[in-house]
């Protein structure tokens, strides 16, 4: 055999070694995937199938099986499969989300995911500044979008906050064309001091609501509810009494136009127009006329006196469990253009109960999430 042949033999041999060893390192890397994902599904009591497999295959890379060993099997973290989806999907590094989890924690991690799923561009830079704070990436996300500014910027302004507006309502003021368009897409209305009710007739035509009036138990007398919002309050409330031993009831549930109307000028004719512009909305500016919103008090505790009850703190800690949230937190009324309000609460219709769930858990106001899911669009 000649010199060039030779040569040829051991080139042709060395390509075939690389390949057998790179489909073997292939094949091993897919094993161990298709493991990971096998013992976290018996972990989480879901039958393994080829069909959960492949779907978990498509989701999440395999060159993320040691991080999601680490973080979904192997410990309990608290990181749900759906934020290690949704940052997997952006494409987030290893080691990126690896020092995410270390820096922010399994809440932290998860709420990241939230707004990458919200909110396509942005996230990436926010995540990278020290000073970045979770509970305010709404309003950095907000404020680099609004004044075109990148993320540095942004998170260096709105902590000396000077994206609160001087007059309040600046988050509120939505294009009337686009909320109303964005309303004939979602279940249910954004509706503030800017923007007003559509009337349930017109904009509910194919999404028949009942409203009923709650047992004497969940409800005071005259008050009318609709009936899926009601289900969930009392399953709610049912949890709350067997925890902590207290009873809640609804004060308020859905206001026609004209009761509204009745309210806003009882509060004038008591109180004075300047109070009854700052705490009650006036007819057509109420989330009670869009029947997602009711008012809970504690029972033998007076409602203004709603924020100092157990009932009160357990709802900030399971209220979204049940697809509820609080409208109006404290700090934001530069957003809603209403001042803390923690007996009122909105349901969520038609959205996950995992959006209910970051909502309440960073204080993030219906405007935030509108401006961010369905403003700019």
């Amino acid at each position: 055999m000649t010199r060039g042949n030779n040569r040829l033999v051991r080139v042709m041999l060395s390509i075939m070694a690389v390949f057998v060893l790179l489909t073997g390192c292939g094949a091993g890397a897919e094993a161990r995937q298709r493991q990971a994902f096998s013992d976290y599904l018996e972990k989480i009591g879901v039958t393994v199938t080829e069909q959960t497999l492949e779907f978990m295959k498509l989701k999440i890379d395999v060159k993320y099986t040691d991080l999601f060993r680490e973080l979904m099997v192997d410990n309990d973290t608290g990181v749900t499969l759906d934020s290690f989806i949704a940052c997997s999907h952006w494409n987030n590094g290893v080691k990126q989300m690896k020092k995410r989890y270390e820096r922010f924690g399994a809440e932290g991690f998860n709420l990241i995911a939230f707004w990458y799923n919200a909110v396509e561009k942005g996230c990436d830079q926010l995540v990278e500044i020290e000073e970045a704070k979770l509970g305010d990436f709404a309003r950095y996300l907000w404020y680099m979008k609004k004044h075109g500014v990148d993320a540095v910027t942004a998170v260096h302004d709105v902590n000396l906050g000077m994206d609160i507006p001087v007059v309040l309502g600046d988050y509120t003021d939505l294009t009337e064309d686009n909320t109303e368009f964005a309303q004939e897409v979602v279940f249910q209305q954004l509706v503030n001091r800017n923007i007003k009710t559509r009337e349930l007739s017109s904009w509910f035509s194919w999404f028949y609501r009942d409203m009923i009036q709650p047992e004497e138990k969940y409800g005071d007398e005259g008050v009318l509810v609709e009936v899926s919002v009601l289900q969930e309050f009392m399953r709610m409330a049912d949890a709350l009494n067997e925890d902590i031993g207290k009873t809640i009831k609804i004060k308020t549930g859905y206001l026609s136009n004209q009761q509204q109307a009745e309210l806003y000028d009882k509060a004038v004719a008591e109180y004075g127009d300047e109070y009854a512009e700052v705490h009650v909305p006036k007819p057509g500016h109420s989330e009670h006329q869009t029947a997602v919103a009711i008012d809970i008090y504690e029972v033998s505790t007076d409602i203004e006196d709603f924020a100092q009850t157990e009932s009160y703190r357990w709802l900030m800690g399971h209220a979204h469990e049940y697809g509820f949230w609080l409208r109006y937190p404290d700090y934001k009324e530069f957003i809603t253009g209403y001042p803390f309000t923690p007996w009122h609460f909105h349901y969520y219709m038609g959205i996950t109960l995992n959006d209910a769930y970051y909502l309440q858990k960073l204080g993030i106001t219906y405007e935030e999430w509108w401006y961010l899911t369905m403003g700019f669009n």
